[in-house]
C-alpha cells in the first residue's frame, strides 16, 4: 500500500502533471484578468463605495466557481489516478477543517437570511462594532466603545467567525430602525436656571445637521413600519404596534378582549397606495396637506423628500416608492373614488418641475387589484 501511494506520488511529479499545472496557472491568470477588466468597467458606473464592495465580492465568488470548474475539466482524465491518495488524507481533512465547513454553511446563512448586513452596528460575544466586511468564512467589525464612552471607534479590525453566528448571541442595533434612543447625562448646579440650559442645550445639539434631520428620519421610519398596523387600527379598532408596545412594557397586549375585534376580513374596504418616483432629483411634492380632508385616510408616509434623488439602483426596490398612503372606505365605489382622489391630489416634480411618477393605477386595472374574501 505504502509503495502504491509512493508510485502515486512519482506520478504527480511526472512531465504530464506539470504540463496540467501549468494549464491551470495559465486558466487561473487569464480568469484574473477578465474579473480586473470587468471589475474596472462596473465600478465606473457604481456610485457608492458600498455597492462596489459587494460587486467586487460578488465577482469574486462568481470567478472562483469558474476557475473550480475549469481546473476540474483540465484535470479530469487525471483525477482517478489520484483517488487513491485522496481517499487516506480526506479523513484527515475533514477533521482539519471541520470549523470551517461550519463558518461556511454559517456564511451562506448569513448571505441568505442576512441576519446582519455590512454597515450594520451589531454586537456579538460581547463585541460591539460596525459591520465593515462580510466573506464566506468570517465578517469583521470596526470596534466601538461602550455607551458610557460614547461608543467612539477604538480603531480596531475584529475578525469574527461565521460560526458564532450560531452559538453566539447576535444583538442588532440597526435592524429596525436606524436610530437608537440613549441619553446624555449634563450636571449643573442646583441654583441654575433649569429652562435656560434646556434651551441651550437643544439650540447646539439642533445646529448638527445629522442631528437636525434625525427627527424626521426617525418619523418616516417609524410610520414606515406601522403604516400596515394603521389599517387593522381603522378596519378592527386594534393596532398590533400599540399591543407589542404595551406587552413589552405590562406584559399584557390588549385591555379588552382582542377576539371581539379581530376580523380577518377587516370589516371593510382597504388600499394602500404607493407612488412610485422615476428616477431623478426632487424638486417638490405636492398635494400631501389635501390628504387631511379625505375620510378614510389611516396614515401617510414621505420616503424620499425635496431635494433627495432617486437613483437608478433604487428602480424596481421598495426605496423607489416616495409616498404611500393607506386608509379604508365603506364600499366598493368609495374605494376607487378615493383611491383616484388620491392619485390626483398627489404629485411628485423633479428640480424641472416634470412628473416623476409613474403610470397611476386606471379603472381597467381595478378588476385584477381587488381582493375579495
Amino acid at each position: 500500500m505504502i509503495n502504491q501511494i509512493l508510485k502515486e506520488f512519482n506520478n504527480i511529479f511526472s512531465q504530464d502533471y506539470v504540463i496540467l499545472i501549468f494549464r491551470t496557472l495559465i486558466l487561473y491568470l487569464i480568469i484574473k484578468i477578465i474579473k480586473e477588466i470587468l471589475l474596472h468597467i462596473l465600478t465606473k458606473r457604481i456610485k457608492t463605495s458600498r455597492n462596489a464592495f459587494i460587486t467586487n465580492q460578488r465577482l469574486s465568488i462568481i470567478f472562483s466557481l469558474i476557475f473550480v470548474i475549469g481546473a476540474l475539466f483540465i484535470w479530469s482524465n487525471y483525477i482517478k489516478n489520484m483517488i487513491t491518495i485522496i481517499s487516506f488524507i480526506s479523513a484527515g481533512i475533514t477533521i482539519a477543517i471541520r470549523e470551517i465547513i461550519l463558518n461556511l454553511f454559517a456564511g451562506i446563512f448569513i448571505k441568505t437570511k442576512k441576519p446582519f448586513k455590512l454597515e450594520d452596528r451589531i454586537s456579538i460575544d460581547g463585541i460591539k462594532g460596525d459591520v465593515v466586511v462580510i466573506n464566506m468564512l468570517s465578517f469583521k467589525i470596526l470596534e466601538v466603545g461602550d455607551r458610557i464612552n460614547g461608543e467612539q471607534s477604538s480603531g480596531l479590525i475584529i475578525n469574527i467567525p461565521n460560526s458564532f453566528i450560531f452559538s453566539k448571541t447576535l444583538k442588532n442595533y440597526t435592524t429596525a430602525f436606524k436610530y437608537i434612543w440613549d441619553e446624555i447625562i449634563v450636571k449643573i448646579k442646583l441654583d441654575s436656571d433649569l429652562e435656560k440650559n434646556k434651551k441651550e442645550i437643544l439650540e447646539i445639539v439642533n445646529e448638527n445637521y445629522i442631528v437636525s434631520r434625525i427627527p424626521k428620519k426617525m418619523d418616516k421610519a417609524i410610520i414606515d413600519a406601522s403604516l400596515e398596523y394603521r389599517i387593522f387600527d381603522v378596519c378592527c379598532g386594534y393596532n398590533p404596534m400599540e399591543m407589542m408596545i404595551r406587552f413589552a412594557l405590562t406584559g399584557k397586549m390588549a385591555v379588552c378582549d382582542i377576539g371581539e375585534k379581530i376580523n380577518p376580513t377587516l370589516g371593510a374596504y382597504a388600499y394602500n397606495v404607493s407612488f412610485l418616483a422615476e428616477p431623478g432629483n426632487i424638486g417638490r411634492i405636492v398635494g400631501i396637506d389635501k390628504m387631511k380632508d379625505i375620510e378614510g385616510i389611516a396614515g401617510i408616509v414621505v420616503a424620499h423628500y425635496p431635494g433627495e434623488t432617486i437613483s437608478k439602483e433604487m428602480e424596481g426596490l421598495l426605496s423607489q416608492i416616495a409616498v404611500r398612503v393607506v386608509g379604508k372606505a365603506n364600499s366598493e365605489v368609495d374605494l376607487w373614488k378615493t383611491i383616484d382622489l388620491i392619485q390626483n391630489s398627489i404629485q411628485i416634480l423633479s428640480t424641472e418641475d416634470e412628473n416623476m411618477v409613474l403610470r397611476k393605477i386606471t379603472k381597467s386595472d381595478y378588476d385584477n387589484l381587488l381582493m375579495r374574501v
